[in-house]
């Protein structure tokens, strides 16, 4: 949902909660993954390539080639693969089954992104 929309949205109805449809979340999240693929692909031609399909799918469709993929780029701390491992984290937190369990994984969620950004 675009800034836009949302300050409309609070503009017209001040007392209504905003949220967001899984859909939505994870096919931004998507997107956001492909644009740092589309980067580092030009930047690392070579070591990228072959991993579009890999990076946006869940762990537990990929095939044996994709997931080596994946194993390989997450290993070489590219910013793909960081960004790979949060859309995987936002996932896990959207459809946690229950509240407690999403706070849970958010806290670990942002503490594994500043784990992350450290090692670079």
């Amino acid at each position: 949902m675009s800034k836009a929309f949302i300050n409309g949205d609070k503009e017209g109805l001040p007392n209504a909660e905003i949220t967001f449809d899984p859909s939505h979340l994870i096919k931004n999240m998507n997107d956001a993954l492909r644009n740092v693929r589309t980067e580092e692909a030009k930047l690392f031609p070579e070591d990228i390539k072959g991993s579009r399909y890999a990076f946006l799918m869940n762990p537990e469709n990929l095939t044996e080639k994709q997931d080596e993929t994946l194993t390989r780029l997450c290993n070489y701390l590219f910013k793909t693969a960081r960004d790979y491992l949060l859309k995987l984290a936002l996932q896990d937190i959207y459809f946690a089954p229950t509240r407690e369990d999403a706070k849970g994984g958010l806290r670990v969620g942002i503490t594994g992104q500043f784990a992350v950004r450290s090692t670079k």
